[in-house]
C-alpha cells in the first residue's frame, strides 16, 4: 500500500514537472522574441513571397493608395487575409495575433498527437498479432498518455518553429488552419476539418491535397463505429466532405472578389504559385533548376515539377489507406519538401509529429546518420549563403547543394519511418521468430 502510494506521488510530481517544463520553454518563446534584435527578414530558410510581413504591410498601402493591393509584382497575399492583418495592424494586435496563433498551434498539435496515438492502438488491437512479436507494440496506456508532451516538446524545442515565431512569418497563420483541420479530421468532425482545410487552401494552394489523407481517417474513424462495413457510406463522406470543403473555400473566393471587384487577384495569388515566377533563393528545389533550364523547356519541367508535388498521393493513399495518421504524416512531408516556396514553418509542423512514430523506431535504418545530416544541412545552409551573398567567397551552387542534402535529409526520414511502420507491421503479424524447415531464421525487409 504504502510502494503504491509512493508511485502514485512520483508519478503526479513527474507529470506535473513536465507541464512546468513545458510552460518554462513557452515563457522562454516570448522572452526570446523580445530581445531578439536579429534581422531575419532577409532570411531564404524563413520567408518567401508568399509569406512576408513587410509584403503585406505594402499591399495594405498600395490598396489605401491607389485601390489595388496587387499592382506590380509584390504582393502574393490573398485579399481577405489582407483585410485582417490591415485591423490587426490598425488596432495594434498583429504581433499579439502571432503570438496566439504560435501557442494556439502547438497546443492544437498536442491534441492531435493524443488522438492519434489513441487510433494508433486500437489499429494495433485489432491486428492480429503473434505472440512473440507483443514486444514490439508500444505500451498503450504510456504511449497514449505520453504523446501529447512529447509533441508538445517537440514543437516549442523545435529551432525550426521558434525562428519562424521570432522572425513573425504569416505562416504561422497557415500552420494554425492546418492544426485546426487536423484536429477536426481527428475528431472525427467533417465539417470541421473541411471548413479549417479550405480557409489553409484559401492562403496556400498546396493545402488541397490534404483533403485526400484527411477524407480517408474520417471515413475510417466512421467505420469504426459500426458494426458492419457499408461501402455505399464511404461515397457518402467523401461527396459531403467535397461538398462541404469546395462550398467554403468558393465562399472565400467570392467573397475576395467582393472586396476587390475583380478576379485578378487570383493570378497574382495562385497564379504566381503555380507559374513560379518569382526565383529568389529558398530551401525549395525550384528557384535553382528554373534559373538555369533554357527557356523553351520550362513549362514542360514547370509542369513536371508541380505534378511531382502531388503525384506520390495516389500510390500512397493506395498503400496505407488502412493507416490514415501515417498517410497524414506523409503528405505533409512531400508538400513540405516539394512545394514552390518552402519555408521553415511548412517543416517544422510536421517534424512535430514525428515522434507519434517512436515505436517504429527499432525498425529503422541508419536513423544516427539521418540526423547527423539534417543537422548538418541546418548549420551550414546559412554558412553558404552568407558565403555567397555577403563574403562572395562561395557561389549558388554551394547554397543550392545544402538546400538538396537538406530536402534529402527530410525524404530519409520519410522512408525511415514508412520503412519501419511496414516493418512493425510485418512482424506483428508474423511473428519475430521465424522458421523454414524448422530451422530458425531472421528475416531482414530491405
Amino acid at each position: 500500500m504504502c510502494l503504491s502510494t509512493c508511485l502514485d506521488i512520483s508519478m503526479s510530481m513527474l507529470l506535473h514537472l513536465r507541464n512546468m517544463l513545458v510552460i518554462f520553454i513557452g515563457l522562454l518563446h516570448l522572452v526570446l522574441k523580445k530581445i531578439s534584435n536579429i534581422d531575419l527578414r532577409f532570411r531564404p530558410e524563413i520567408f518567401v513571397p508568399t509569406n512576408h510581413a513587410d509584403r503585406i504591410k505594402e499591399g495594405i498601402f498600395l490598396k489605401n493608395i491607389i485601390g489595388n493591393a496587387y499592382s506590380g509584382d509584390l504582393v502574393h497575399e490573398q485579399p481577405l487575409f489582407l483585410l485582417a492583418f490591415e485591423i490587426l495592424q490598425e488596432y495594434g494586435l498583429d504581433s499579439i495575433a502571432i503570438t496566439v496563433s504560435h501557442f494556439a498551434c502547438g497546443i492544437l498539435l498536442s491534441w492531435v498527437g493524443r488522438e492519434i496515438a489513441i487510433d494508433i492502438v486500437k489499429g494495433l488491437k485489432r491486428n492480429k498479432v503473434s505472440e512473440s512479436s507483443l514486444s514490439l507494440m508500444p505500451h498503450a496506456e504510456d504511449y497514449v498518455n505520453s504523446m501529447g508532451d512529447w509533441i508538445l516538446k517537440a514543437y516549442f524545442c523545435n529551432p525550426l518553429v521558434l525562428l519562424t515565431y521570432i522572425s513573425e512569418s504569416t505562416s504561422i497563420f497557415n500552420n494554425i488552419c492546418l492544426a485546426a483541420s487536423l484536429y477536426g479530421t481527428v475528431k472525427g468532425s467533417m465539417v470541421l476539418s473541411s471548413i479549417f482545410l479550405a480557409l489553409a487552401a484559401y492562403r496556400d494552394l498546396y493545402a488541397i491535397p490534404m483533403l485526400i489523407p484527411s477524407t480517408v481517417y474520417i471515413i475510417s474513424k466512421k467505420n469504426c463505429l459500426k458494426t458492419q462495413r457499408k461501402w455505399p457510406s464511404m461515397y457518402t463522406y467523401v461527396f459531403l466532405n467535397l461538398t462541404i470543403f469546395i462550398t467554403t473555400l468558393g465562399f472565400f473566393l467570392f467573397y475576395s472578389f467582393k472586396i476587390t471587384g475583380t478576379w485578378k487577384f487570383l493570378d497574382a495569388t495562385y497564379g504566381f504559385v503555380l507559374k513560379v515566377t518569382d526565383l529568389r533563393p529558398n530551401i525549395g528545389l525550384f528557384w535553382y533548376f528554373f534559373i538555369e533550364v533554357f527557356g523553351d523547356f520550362s513549362n514542360f519541367f514547370l509542369y513536371v515539377f508541380q505534378v511531382n508535388t502531388i503525384f506520390y498521393i495516389v500510390p500512397l493513399t493506395m498503400r496505407f489507406h488502412k493507416h490514415p495518421p501515417l498517410l497524414i504524416y506523409a503528405v505533409m512531408s512531400l508538400l513540405a519538401i516539394y512545394k514552390a516556396y518552402p519555408s521553415i514553418a511548412d517543416i517544422g509542423i510536421y517534424i512535430s509529429l514525428s515522434p507519434l512514430w517512436i515505436y517504429t523506431f527499432n525498425h529503422t535504418w541508419h536513423s544516427l546518420q539521418l540526423l547527423f545530416m539534417f543537422v548538418v544541412s541546418c548549420i551550414l545552409g546559412p554558412i553558404f549563403w552568407s558565403l555567397w551573398i555577403y563574403s562572395g567567397t562561395a557561389n549558388a551552387n554551394f547554397f543550392y547543394a545544402m538546400t538538396l542534402f537538406f530536402n534529402a535529409s527530410q525524404i530519409f526520414l520519410l522512408t525511415n519511418i514508412v520503412l519501419g511502420k511496414i516493418k512493425c507491421d510485418f512482424f506483428s503479424e508474423n511473428g519475430l521468430d521465424l522458421t523454414i524447415d524448422e530451422k530458425k531464421v531472421s528475416l531482414c525487409l530491405e
